[in-house]
């Protein structure tokens, strides 16, 4: 299957969150330079198009550069107006179809369906029109799965047009319709936030312990204590407020009732990961990450959210970065699905020299965040 561009470069359809498409743009054509035409579609969505850049090249420098604020990438192969299926799935399944034979798939492929934040003009449920594309492939003798697959069949319908390409996973970012990572809500859960540490292990290939110890700053109430207890980590979970009760009888879970700072000053203990969901500005939460990093064992992970304030997210971001790189090396860099006004970084401990003394002050209150 060839999925390599014709003489026109197919649009490259893009989601992120709905506060942050300004953001992504400012990303892409930095990236790509003044010729990227960038349109939005909806709330979420966009379209890029760039002479001679094919999904395959956004996908590496989103991963590389890193672009955070893209979440989700298709390839643009036909379109149709939201007004002639608003009412009637009929075009939006003939055309899956005609795609599908086209483009010659004999394997099993993953079928994704979302409507784009902000198109409400539809008569149906996402989940109707995956059922009803589903049934008529399967007719035709076709395997249909919702992920899991190498090559996705996507159907993005926003308020003014319906989308619909094929391209393979490992080009999409995230094996998720529109890179919404759909997460169940468990009776043992502590917190929302929970879902962001989740996301993470989902959408990135990083090679997770499994064993060891791992040290949460700023742990209270103990959701990110509990997923990290769950894969298998003794956990020193640091705040001046009270874990979850449910967290009390753990012999894995070690309360250090004081703050960050004050831990990472008289601890003598290495780590094999530590994690950082503080609310706390970006400056101050990296001054914290790099004396963590004296903390870590060589090749340690870090895991950071960076919190942002509404103006230039961007230039935050880069800086934050720029700050990590003296004691990590960045892994990954986005904002999630589940992330908010915040970006999530996996970093990995950079050789074995100790990061440079901060000279500037934490700015840290209060630890509790979760």
């Amino acid at each position: 299957m060839d999925f390599s561009p014709g003489s026109a470069t197919p649009a490259i359809i893009f989601s992120t969150a709905e506060d942050y498409f300004d953001a992504a743009r400012q990303e892409l054509r930095a990236a790509f330079g003044k010729a990227a035409q960038i349109e939005r579609l909806g709330r979420d969505t966009g379209s890029f198009t760039a002479p001679g850049v094919a999904i395959a090249q956004v996908a590496e420098v989103c991963q590389i550069r890193p672009i955070v604020f893209v979440q989700h990438l298709m390839r643009e192969m036909a379109r149709l107006p939201t007004s002639t299926v608003a009412a009637d799935m009929t075009p939006v399944v003939a055309m899956a179809l005609r795609l599908v034979r086209e483009q010659g798939i004999a394997a099993p492929f993953a079928l994704q369906v979302w409507f784009s934040s902000g198109t409400t003009n539809m008569r149906y449920q996402s989940d109707e029109l995956w059922r009803q594309i589903a049934a008529e492939l399967t007719a035709h003798g076709y395997t249909v799965a919702r992920g899991g697959q190498p090559i996705i069949l996507s159907v993005c319908l926003t308020p003014q047009v319906a989308i619909l390409g094929i391209n393979i996973t490992d080009d999409a970012l995230t094996d998720w319709p529109g890179g919404r990572v759909g997460l169940a809500k468990s009776a043992a859960q502590i917190s929302r936030a929970e879902f962001k540490l989740e996301e993470l292990r989902k959408v990135f290939a990083v090679a997770w312990p499994s064993a060891g110890t791992a040290l949460d700053l700023g742990a209270s109430p103990g959701g990110w204590t509990r997923v990290l207890r769950h894969s298998g980590l003794t956990v020193w979970a640091v705040d001046p407020a009270a874990l979850d009760p449910r967290l009390a009888t753990d012999p894995g879970v070690h309360h250090i009732p004081t703050t960050a700072h004050d831990f990472l000053a008289t601890t003598t203990m290495r780590f094999d990961i530590v994690v950082n969901d503080m609310r706390m500005d970006p400056d101050p939460s990296c001054q914290v990450m790099l004396r963590a990093a004296r903390h870590l064992k060589p090749g340690g992970l870090a895991v950071v959210t960076l919190k942002l304030f509404p103006r230039n997210p961007v230039a935050q971001v880069h800086r934050a970065l720029a700050s990590l790189h003296e004691a990590y090396t960045i892994v990954h860099a986005r904002q999630l699905y589940h992330n908010r006004h915040e970006v999530t970084v996996v970093a990995q401990r950079a050789g074995h020299h100790e990061p440079m003394q901060s000279r500037a002050s934490t700015g840290m209150k209060s630890d509790s965040s979760r």
